[in-house]
């Protein structure tokens, strides 16, 4: 029995060691091959950051030290693949980390942005951002973009835009209305809501000569296009031709053509001369004094 009680005190004595062993033996950076506590001083366990000193072990323990952080507000240096904004810079925080925070106000910054024509050559950060200060109300910024607008002036929000001339202002358009005759635009074009436009003429305003026999004179239409009416069939007209032609009369066709027709027999007429060897055409040949075909 004495035996039995011997053997179980010195199993639980064993088991104590064992478990004290392994709770006092030393792991980390701060030990070494034989799991030894380091006694050694400045033994470097961790390398030094862009805000904090390199961490040490503590003489006599398996403690990893960290490393005396920079003071608040030194510029630190961080990885980051996104663009940094002008007004904001890396600095180390409270806690020994580097973060990006915004720059001073007033300091001189370069936007992203620069075609802006109403802000002053000089920008500055405010609150992390870079910030232009404008330039006054009615500073010129630009030319006139059309002939019914005036030059191009800053606003007091800071944006280049050109004002309205007012209506009825004369104006000189870059071109004539498509669609429309030059005859039939009055010569001053005027400015409406921003846009320079010819006026037109009056409908029936007469804008050029009749181009054809069996056509009226041109006339303005409401579109504003110089055109001309073609007449009535029936209408007489005279053909282009100087041919004296005593026996056939003009008339307009349905398809505004001047068209010759033969006279009656028997029509009085007037003959362009007399026969060769005649003294009087009507002595000798009377009866050619009428048409005849």
């Amino acid at each position: 029995m004495n035996r039995i009680i011997f053997a179980v005190v010195t199993t639980l004595l064993a088991f104590g060691f064992l478990a004290t062993v392994l709770a006092t033996e030393c792991t980390g950076p701060c030990c070494d091959r034989s799991h030894n506590k380091c006694t050694e001083l400045n033994i470097e366990c961790a390398p030094a950051t862009t805000c904090r000193a390199a961490s040490k072990c503590k003489p006599g323990t398996c403690e990893c030290k960290p490393g005396d952080r920079k003071p608040t507000g030194t510029p630190c240096v961080a990885e980051t693949f996104a663009p940094i904004p002008p007004c904001k810079e890396f600095r180390c925080n409270n806690n020994g980390m580097c973060e990006l925070v915004d720059k001073e106000d007033g300091i001189e910054c370069t936007p992203d942005d620069t075609s802006n024509k109403c802000l002053k050559d000089k920008a500055v950060c405010k609150a992390g951002v870079c910030t232009f200060k404008l330039k006054e109300e009615d500073t010129p910024c630009g030319d006139a973009p059309s002939p019914c607008e005036g030059p191009k002036m800053c606003t007091k929000e800071g944006q280049c835009r050109a004002h309205k001339k007012p209506d009825g202002t004369m104006c000189t358009p870059g071109s004539k209305p498509a669609g429309t005759d030059t005859a039939c635009l009055k010569d001053n074009a005027q400015c409406n809501n921003g846009v320079c436009e010819f006026k037109l003429k009056a409908e029936d305003t007469p804008c050029g000569d009749a181009p054809s026999p069996c056509e009226g004179p041109k006339m303005c239409t409401k579109e504003g296009q110089c055109r001309a009416h073609t007449k009535p069939p029936g209408t007489p007209c005279t053909p282009s031709s100087t041919t004296p032609m005593p026996c056939q009369e003009f008339t307009c066709n349905d398809r505004g053509i001047c068209q010759g027709h033969k006279k009656t027999d028997g029509t009085a007429c007037t003959p362009g001369n007399k026969p060769a060897g005649a003294d009087r055409w009507y002595h000798v040949y009377p009866w050619q004094q009428t048409c005849w075909h």
